[in-house]
């Protein structure tokens, strides 16, 4: 028998995640519209993905399928706001897998969530102290919510590493929801139903069992949790900053990658940054380069330099629809470039959505009018309504809108609701998020404020005066 009917090597598990994932989907779509899909299709699509989603069985093999069933909908030409699944590399961006928050975000979560909760339980574990219970209960039900949340917090980062530690998330979840339930239950009932001559002498705990003894125990072990929990965490951030630095490094240029449509998978990307990308630092005011030593500004945050006075100036209140209130006096611009010739322009941009700073590129053709892309790397929207500006298809809305009207004037516009495909207006905007109107506006500002006379807007009418040379 031996390796019979065995697999040469074993997939990595997210791709059978994902493929677990698309067939639940596949699923459900046929529970609902029998019509669409035959179940053997289903199973032929679901065995190619776990099987790696191979290449060269995409056009023989899958496509006839999707032709057959789904490229009714699911192209650019519908013009629907769904996944493009006409091609290999449209398929390949519905199956990528969401490997979740980076180290950086989990180390700073977990950084709040350990001492803010930690100093919800311990309030909480001083009141319930003084139940009237057995020591043996109190002490499990203090402990057991300061063990739950330090348990779910290392899954976090377990979980990046074997997803099997999500259901350890969840676990412990439950546990501290539960302990965390019955003592506060149970505190409000003693407190305000619990009548003092209802309690038996039988049940009375003695005063060398209670009060000072039973009370220093427990905040000995809330307060040695406590302890450990903040220790770890310390020196996990201490020893990850490095490693942290590099990846927002390396994120930032993949963001640039992303918006010049130059990133490829699994692909050296310091390598194709260095080929493909000049950065050139601007003057906003003057709409000029910088000809000294920018090794400065390269170190330091846009906040920072936003925020230093050599470096940043106030935003006059009625030109801050970003609402920013300073902005650096320089900025970086990237240049796609081709030998000599100007691709592409990539221009950083940030400003306040509806609850967080967003940060991200909007990409320009050579014409200095065209939308090539845009991308968001950093926000703190709400996930599923504006945390959809991270959405690759929603991105891709903006790519071929025009930037700016014949008179130069800023056109493009975050609208409420879908574009009408026919309309005159159409090439200037793009499909609000449905469910987050704020968001969006935040979005539909902060491209205003950078295109505008106060940002990028004269080097961009310069450089199209000039030809790009």
């Amino acid at each position: 028998m031996g390796n019979q009917g065995c697999p040469s090597k074993m997939l990595p598990i997210h791709t059978m995640v994902t493929a677990v994932v698309l067939g639940w989907k596949l699923q459900f779509a046929d529970r609902w519209r029998p019509t669409y899909r035959q179940t053997e299709d289903r199973h032929i699509i679901v065995e190619w993905l776990k099987n790696g989603a191979p290449k060269k069985d995409y056009s023989s093999l899958i496509h006839p399928i999707l032709t057959k069933t789904c490229l009714q909908c699911h192209t650019p030409a519908s013009g629907l706001n769904i996944p493009n699944l006409s091609s290999y590399s449209g398929i390949q961006e519905v199956a990528k897998v969401d490997t979740g928050e980076s180290i950086h975000t989990l180390v700073k979560l977990s950084h709040i969530h350990l001492f803010g909760i930690g100093l919800v339980l311990f309030v909480l574990g001083y009141i319930f102290i003084h139940s009237v219970l057995p020591n043996w209960i109190k002490y499990a039900l203090i402990v057991m919510p300061f063990m739950a949340i330090f348990t779910d917090i290392l899954s976090w980062f377990l979980t990046k590493w074997d997803p099997i530690y999500a259901y350890t998330v969840v676990i412990a979840g439950g546990l501290l929801g539960l302990s965390l339930s019955l003592q506060i239950l149970i505190s409000l009932y003693q407190i305000w139903f619990l009548r003092p001559d209802t309690i038996g002498t039988n049940r009375e705990i003695k005063p060398e069992n209670n009060c000072s003894n039973s009370i220093l125990k427990t905040y000995q072990v809330v307060i040695g949790v406590c302890l450990v929990g903040s220790f770890l965490v310390s020196i996990a951030a201490v020893k990850l900053n490095p490693r942290q630095k590099e990846n927002q490094r390396l994120g930032k240029i993949r963001n640039i990658l992303l918006v010049a449509d130059l990133y490829t998978e699994n692909a050296n990307i310091d390598t194709i940054y260095q080929q493909n990308i000049k950065t050139q630092w601007l003057n906003l005011k003057t709409a000029t380069y910088l000809n000294k030593n920018t090794f400065k500004l390269e170190k330091l945050s846009f906040n920072a330099l936003a925020k230093d006075q050599e470096y940043g100036k106030e935003i006059p209140a009625k030109l801050d629809i970003a609402n920013i209130k300073r902005r650096p006096k320089y900025m970086p611009i990237y240049f796609v470039k081709k030998g000599n010739t100007i691709q592409k322009i990539i221009l950083p941009i940030y400003g306040k959505g509806l609850w967080s700073t967003l940060y991200g590129f909007l990409a320009l053709e050579n014409d200095a009018k065209t939308i090539a892309g845009i991308t968001f790397y950093q926000q703190g929207e709400t996930p599923g309504l504006g945390g959809e500006i991270t959405n690759p298809h929603w991105q891709k809305l903006w790519q071929g809108k025009q930037a700016f009207d014949a008179n130069g004037k800023v056109a493009i516009q975050v609208i409420k609701g879908e574009v009408v495909p026919n309309s005159p207006k159409a090439i200037y905007q793009v499909d609000g998020l449905s469910g987050a109107t704020l968001t969006s506006r935040g979005v539909n500002n902060l491209v205003h404020y950078w295109l505008g006379s106060d940002g990028y807007g004269s080097f961009l009418h310069k450089l199209g005066r000039q030809g790009h040379e």
